[in-house]
């Protein structure tokens, strides 16, 4: 697991252990958390915009320095995801929780080699006369699927998404860098922000289900003091932004403030 990626358990779970042993009683064994670029909210952003004067060739125009500031979170500040649960748009990264019994070998995003993919024909039909069950963890025994139990090509039984609505989401908040903000504010108000990579949230009424939707330009109102690197001059801009992500309730109520607390930040 990356510094940047957040496991965040959902709706009764209130850790990940609850998670995990509701997967056992599942026989399931690998549970999967699918992955996605989360965006910076402007709320928790210094919004003071560097030139090339200050940042050389990194910006070419009006940039936004990313720094997530020393009185946030990297989990409160990167809460907002490119749609709403359950995701469709998601990246080949996810990452995942495994039993490390049934899992012989794991490479980055994928569990490569279990137990059960490491047997062949013959023990997979032997496992099948035995009611289907075979002695492939410590202290526990693994189900067998009856119908086409051995295939050349190996699908995995043991393993599933978690639901993203009552469960668990992981929050990816990788760091974007100044050259990802340059004209920010005016690529943030147009009515295709795909180049904004700044966070706008969607208000909490909407009903849009992702940035893709025909149906998705939202503006918002932002009242921003924009301040200048050099110190000569600042602005205040009052217009309409437009909505590019969607932030997680949960998060900002329930494990933000406990983070908060763990590392000594005073909560809002």
């Amino acid at each position: 697991m990356d510094t940047d990626e957040y496991l965040i358990p959902l709706g009764r779970n209130k850790s990940l252990k609850e998670l995990v042993r509701k997967a056992e009683e599942e026989d399931v064994y690998i549970l999967n958390f699918k992955s996605k670029r989360a965006k910076p909210r402007i709320d928790f952003l210094n919004k003071t915009i560097f030139g090339k004067e200050e940042k050389g060739g990194s910006c070419r125009r009006n940039c936004l320095d990313p720094t997530v500031p020393m009185d946030r979170t990297f989990l409160e500040t990167y809460n907002c995801d490119f749609e709403r649960p359950v995701r469709n748009n998601v990246m080949p990264a996810e990452k995942q929780l495994y039993r490390t019994d049934y899992v012989l070998l794991h490479f980055v995003h994928y569990s490569t080699i279990t137990v059960l993919s490491a047997m062949g024909k013959n023990e997979v039909n032997s496992a099948v006369a035995k009611d289907s069950l075979v002695p492939c963890m410590m202290g526990g025994q693994c189900k067998v699927a009856k119908a086409r139990p051995y295939r050349q090509l190996y699908k995995e039984q043991h393993v599933r998404y978690v639901d993203e609505t009552s469960e668990a989401t992981m929050l990816h908040a990788k760091s974007i860098v100044i050259e990802e903000t340059n004209n920010w504010l005016n690529a943030c108000k147009l009515l295709d922000p795909g180049n904004c990579k700044i966070g706008i949230p969607f208000p909490s009424n909407s009903t849009t289900l992702n940035v893709a939707s025909k149906y998705h330009h939202v503006a918002v109102q932002k009242n921003l003091t924009i301040f200048y690197a050099n110190g000569i001059k600042s602005m205040q801009d009052n217009g309409n932004f437009t909505a590019n992500c969607f932030e997680h309730v949960e998060i900002d109520q329930d494990w933000v403030p406990l983070l908060r607390d763990a590392i000594g930040l005073k909560n809002n």
